[in-house]
């Protein structure tokens, strides 16, 4: 029957969405079947372009087609997959962004100033205390209680650095769920004013798996969406 070809892509197709598209066609060119599903809440473009791979062969193997090639044009992806080492690095970074309606600068200074008030703003959030120094200081030590994916978790964090001036804050984070999976787990949030009217925020996490089983911290883009929309909305009502 000859062989077939499939190709896959991802764009963004809003702040934080992404459309996967794949085509398939065989030996003479003609499309067999085409499909652009949307991959909602993620924001890490390589987690998408590997996502439209996964898909690319989850269709091979629908369609039982046996001599196919599967073309992508990350070659972060391919490259991982061709050397086997997409799921042996233990150091990596997940970034994800979002649109905002709100001020930027507010939005910022809910994080760097408002950190005691979060857990009246963002309902997965319950509770925040301070365990050491105070909420805004860099070195400072608290302690978080907050749900992601269904699941009550806590944590410590404490600010690493604060740009007032670039709106851009480091976090690092540890104990709790965190530190059974992660040696190294960091958040670095930057806003980017869009002239007064709204803004981008984008979240970057900077990780080290304890071992290789570990997947990378994906589950938290949820609740990373989560946060960012109620404050962006809660900023909205003029609170």
């Amino acid at each position: 029957m000859g062989w077939y070809k499939i190709n896959c892509d991802a764009a963004l197709a809003d702040v934080g969405d992404w459309g996967i598209g794949i085509i398939v066609r065989d030996s003479e060119g003609f499309v067999i079947v085409a499909a652009s599903p949307k991959v909602e809440t993620l924001g890490d473009a390589t987690l998408a372009e590997a996502m439209g791979l996964r898909l690319a062969v989850q269709f091979a193997l629908d369609l039982s087609l046996q001599d196919t090639i599967i073309e992508s044009d990350c070659k972060v992806v391919v490259d991982q997959v061709v050397h086997e080492s997409f799921h042996n690095s233990y150091v990596g970074k997940v970034t994800t962004e979002f649109g905002i309606r709100s001020p930027a600068h507010k939005f910022f200074n809910v994080f760097v100033k408002q950190l005691h008030n979060i857990h009246n703003i963002a309902e997965r959030v319950h509770e925040g205390k301070v365990h050491q120094g105070d909420w805004h200081g860099i070195g400072s030590v608290k302690n978080w209680t907050f749900t992601v994916d269904g699941k009550v978790e806590t944590c410590k964090e404490s600010i690493e650095a604060i740009d007032e001036k670039n709106m851009t804050a480091t976090y690092n984070l540890y104990d709790g769920e965190m530190s059974k999976n992660y040696k190294i787990f960091k958040w670095t949030l930057q806003v980017i004013d869009k002239e007064g009217v709204g803004g981008v925020v984008k979240w970057i996490i900077d990780y080290e798996k304890l071992n290789e089983e570990i997947p990378p911290p994906y589950r938290y883009l949820d609740y990373i969406s989560a946060l960012t929309k109620d404050v962006d909305a809660h900023l909205l009502k003029g609170n």
